[in-house]
């Protein structure tokens, strides 16, 4: 839609916020993922104005961050679930020289 500005898919669009909408069926507790949603919705609202696509994104982003861990330097953990493990981030700030 953005490259070729055809408004053919707005309907998907809006079906998939509808449908994903409803509970936030679509956030898994991997921070990867949401991280992929917080983007689609930001891309979303840019191509529409629809100011409910800027609130999913942020809503989206608010949970994303309880993933931060200062480990490493600092970064996002993989997934919600290894909150109570050790582990690497899987977004990490670069090593510093």
């Amino acid at each position: 839609m953005h490259a070729t500005g055809s408004q053919a898919y707005l309907g998907d669009l809006n079906a998939t916020y509808q449908a994903h909408h409803r509970g936030d069926t679509f956030r898994d507790n991997y921070y990867d993922d949401e991280g992929w949603w917080v983007l689609t919705w930001i891309r979303a609202y840019r191509l529409t104005g629809d100011r409910a696509y800027l609130r999913q994104a942020k809503s989206v982003f608010a949970a994303l961050t309880k993933g931060w861990t200062p480990a490493c330097g600092g970064g996002l953990q993989w997934a919600a679930l290894d909150l109570l493990t050790t582990q690497i981030p899987a977004l990490a700030r670069p090593a510093s020289p």
